[in-house]
């Protein structure tokens, strides 16, 4: 927490740290997971560039702030690493999304991922066929299919 300077008790601002997807890889997977998981589809598609745009510039910021300026990937480097993960987002799409955007009882099941259980039925199918999934999925589906990537 930030502290209010006028009142050490009043929290004025906050920093989370997202453990949820923890690795040691390239910066672009957590980058392609948030505009894949986080951010409504729409608003994804039609600023895509924008977004990635905001990110270099906070990127090239807070590497800045700590002298490490010169390790700042060019926005141009940003796309490429972006369309060389594709997949991944892919993954995302096709695994994270149908959760969280699901409107159906019992979407997950945490328990069928213990040791012995068959990890498929820890995902409820209903969730695949929901219409706000399938209107998530759809254009990126298109474009996969017709760029080539599987």
């Amino acid at each position: 927490f930030k502290y209010s300077p006028c009142d050490e008790n009043y929290p004025v601002a906050v920093k989370f740290i997202d453990f949820q997807v923890a690795h040691i890889n390239s910066y672009i997977f957590d980058l392609v997971h948030f505009l894949y998981v986080s951010i409504h589809p729409e608003v994804r598609r039609s600023n895509y560039g924008q977004l990635l745009l905001v990110y270099h510039k906070s990127l090239q910021s807070t590497l800045t702030l700590y002298g490490f300026e010169y390790r700042t990937p060019t926005i141009e480097q940003i796309h490429s690493d972006a369309k060389r993960i594709e997949y991944y987002a892919f993954t995302a799409c096709f695994i994270s999304l149908p959760i969280t955007t699901a409107n159906v009882k019992g979407a997950f099941k945490m328990e069928h991922l213990e040791v012995g259980c068959n990890n498929v039925e820890a995902f409820n199918e209903d969730i695949f066929n929901s219409d706000l999934f399938r209107l998530a999925v759809q254009p990126e589906l298109k474009k996969w299919f017709n760029e080539g990537l599987f």
